[in-house]
């Protein structure tokens, strides 16, 4: 109903998402979550913004911060060989480092625009957004909630900076919820 690759780029942030903050509690390093975070790269040009949130709450809560930070740098450098393969070849084929979709649905800078886009999913969706407010508001939050909200904020942000893309549906707000 989204688009094309909107189920599954849900799907493989949230497992990313998920099986990464697994693999902080576990004290493990990032490999299947890279993995994930890498198919997604491929999926959506904004995949590499979520990665960098996820590490950066990683390393808000993590007791050990040079084994942490170690393991994010690593699985950055995968993921930005992944990414760094994956411009080069759209700059070869299509002649940008963002697929042409990108610039034709966002149109670069437009924060008005995704004032709206928000406010409009906002609107109509309001029970949604509710229990989300109210979560926001709860005080006691776990360190996994922490990681969860620093990447929400983050593709928020990303949203209005963009200005949401041309279709009603919110699927730029899809992976958030």
């Amino acid at each position: 109903v989204e688009g094309l690759e909107t189920t599954f780029y849900m799907a493989l942030i949230t497992g990313a998402v998920l099986v990464g903050t697994r693999e902080i509690e576990k004290d493990r390093t990032h490999t299947i979550s890279t993995l994930l975070f890498s198919i997604a790269v491929l999926t959506r040009p904004e995949a590499p913004l979520l990665f960098v949130l996820f590490h950066i709450a990683a390393w808000y809560r993590c007791p050990e911060p040079r084994t942490r930070i170690r393991r994010s740098l690593i699985a950055g450098f995968i993921l930005g060989v992944v990414l760094l393969l994956l411009t080069l070849w759209r700059i070869q084929t299509y002649g940008a480092p963002l697929p042409n979709t990108f610039y034709a649905k966002t149109g670069g800078f437009a924060l008005p625009r995704g004032v709206r886009y928000i406010w409009a999913h906002m609107g109509d969706h309001i029970l949604l957004w509710s229990l989300v407010s109210l979560r926001l508001i709860r005080r006691n939050w776990t360190p996994r909630s922490r990681i969860f909200v620093l990447i929400c904020a983050g593709q928020l942000l990303y949203i209005l900076i963009i200005g949401g893309d041309f279709k009603p549906t919110g699927r730029f707000i899809l992976p958030i919820l």
